[in-house]
């Protein structure tokens, strides 16, 4: 049976025939099979828009499906939906162009689960680096690239024999501001291209580097407004944006998803493998591998909102710039107002209603804002704050940047997990200089995990930047004001300062001096931070970097030094605080 043979059946099934309640359904019998070589996404996203009742949709094992992007670039949208699981049972869905793979939005008790997904043809490519002189780079690829590269994307080495970074390689590494990429490429032959233009002379022949085509093009998996979400048992090998990305989502339990690179590849995701907005809840992530990837294996955060625009009776803001278009509060969601500098939680507001157009968006409140609140002030949303879990998971060193991310209220567990980061393994951050990344950190127990030569590509003396600063980073980033420090943790951007010079010389930290936050603030950004009964294999020195966090306990952790690497970091002492309180380190 072909695809277009199931048109019918999905009239039927619309115009209130049998539902498939909780009935196994065969792809193959309404004409969705396998190793035809075409496009399944209409016929399965016409499926499931039809289906009036909770359905399994099992596809055929070790099948091969073709999956190309229709209207907005996006393969298969889903919305609506109540108990729907998707059964891979170890298929292959094999995905073609600049797009994203499935939209999911306002569903509840999703379950997806043995599916391997890759990319036809990759929207990266890789190159050996054969050559280099006065003002060139000489690379030699397998392919030559199908597509120009993208100048503002990111440039990492790898080793010639393994997937990991080179030490101190990080973005843009060989050619400041990417001029290689930027002039007219010259093909010496037909797998040599060599590129013109200022190249630092740090190019170890037969390294290999990743150039992208674009940012954050497309991704796997969207949700929006969804509840109860189930990924198990995936591979991840390739996509041009993020592995699954959520939105005000609720409960996420994510376990033995495989993110790597296939066919020789050094990258696999381009960007975020996950990425967790304003999500509330649950979020489990568990037994679970992640190398390759072109950004944070884990990103789990809230937004701040900026008190721009507000109206003349103080009910009501307009939010222009587009993050905060795209994350602008819900009606009955609850609002910390957020002190600038300080970023100090000093009120609370409830959300009236609010609406979203193309270029704006605009937030009224149920009473008018404090006389206090000016048009520096932020905001924060109270009522999307997850807890998380991360249990089980190895995190190799073929990944740029950090191994995880997160700044959520919530309660926070980071235990079993293996770490070979080129950046931090662990950043808690918390931002309104840069990316707006908010969720000051109240309750993190971090125990029982072994970090293993982290932090290679962290803030070196070479350049004065890097993903990181220590294997455990904890570093609030707010806008710079008269004195402070540049702070931040090497992100992008004016990340990546040193803090300012708050802190006493034996680390414990001088509440009325001034660092990133303003001075004179007396009040910890990040609380009750717990690093206990861990494993620490070092190169270098560094092992924690701190500023503004009340309640910081280091026990009972093992320490080791290598020489697997040479001992280059900016930071040179196993802790340095700044601005903390009610801190414990002992053995």
């Amino acid at each position: 049976m072909k695809i277009k043979a199931l048109l019918p059946v999905c009239a039927l099934l619309a115009f209130g025939k049998p539902a498939f309640g909780e009935t196994s359904v065969r792809l193959s019998e309404f004409g969705i099979v396998p190793n035809t070589g075409e496009n399944i996404a209409p016929a399965l996203e016409k499926l499931i828009k039809g289906l009036k009742g909770p359905a399994r949709l099992e596809f055929e094992a070790g099948g091969e499906y073709l999956l190309r992007p229709q209207k907005g670039r996006t393969a298969v949208t889903v919305e609506g939906k109540d108990s729907l699981s998707l059964v891979g049972n170890g298929c292959l869905f094999l995905c073609e162009g600049n797009m994203l793979l499935f939209r999911f939005s306002k569903c509840n008790n999703l379950d997806i689960s043995g599916i391997s997904i890759d990319f036809k043809e990759p929207l990266a490519c890789t190159g050996e680096i054969v050559g280099q002189g006065e003002g060139y780079l000489d690379l030699r690829f397998d392919k030559v690239p199908a597509a120009e590269i993208d100048p503002e994307s990111y440039s990492t080495l790898h080793l010639p024999q393994s997937p990991d970074i080179v030490q101190g390689s990080k973005d843009k590494y060989l050619s400041p501001d990417n001029s290689l990429f930027r002039s007219r490429p010259e093909q010496l032959d037909s797998n040599t291209i060599r590129y013109w233009g200022k190249c630092r002379p740090n190019a170890p022949k037969g390294c290999r580097i990743n150039l992208y085509y674009g940012r954050y093009m497309g991704g796997l998996f969207q949700l929006e407004h969804c509840n109860k979400v189930k990924f198990s048992k995936m591979n991840f090998y390739h996509s041009g944006g993020m592995g699954i990305r959520a939105r005000y989502c609720r409960d996420i339990d994510i376990d033995s998803l495989q993110v790597r690179p296939s066919g020789g590849r050094t990258f696999s995701i381009l960007a975020d493998a996950l990425h967790f907005n304003l999500c509330a809840g649950d979020i489990n992530l568990s037994n679970s591998y992640f190398d390759g990837q072109g950004d944070d294996a884990l990103n789990v955060h809230g937004r701040y909102f900026r008190s721009s625009n507000i109206s003349r009776n103080k009910r009501k803001i307009t939010l222009l710039r587009q993050d905060e278009i795209l994350d602008f509060p819900q009606r009955g969601d609850s609002l910390w107002i957020i002190k600038p500098g300080s970023m100090e939680k000093c009120g609370i507001v409830k959300v009236a209603d609010s609406w979203r157009g193309v270029s704006k968006a605009a937030v009224v409140f149920e009473d008018p804002l404090p006389e206090y609140v000016t048009e520096d002030y932020f905001l924060e949303n109270a009522s999307w704050c997850a807890n998380l879990k991360v249990s089980g998971c190895h995190f190799g060193k073929g990944n740029r940047a950090r191994g995880i991310l997160f700044t959520t209220p919530g309660k926070v567990e980071i235990c079993g997990n293996y770490f070979r980061s080129a950046g931090s393994a662990i950043l808690i951050e918390g931002d309104t200089s840069y990316w707006f990344e908010s969720g000051a950190v109240e309750n993190v127990d971090i125990h029982d995990n072994y970090f293993d030569c982290c932090g290679t590509s962290c803030k070196d003396f070479e350049d004065g930047w890097g993903w990181g600063l220590a294997p455990i980073c904890i570093s609030p980033s707010a806008e710079r004001g008269e004195g402070e420090g540049e702070g931040g943790d090497g992100r992008g951007g004016r990340d990546g300062g040193d803090g300012g010079n708050g802190g006493n010389e034996d680390g414990a930290g001088s509440e009325s001096e001034g660092g990133s936050m303003v001075k004179g603030c007396v009040r910890a950004y990040h609380r009750n931070i717990r690093i206990h009964d861990n494993r620490f294999r070092l190169f270098d020195e560094a092992i924690v970097s701190a500023k503004n966090v009340d309640g910081l306990l280091f026990e009972n952790n093992t320490i080791e030094h290598c020489s697997d690497y040479r001992p280059i970091l900016f930071q040179r002492k196993a802790f340095d605080l700044k601005e903390c309180s009610r801190v414990e380190i002992r053995e």
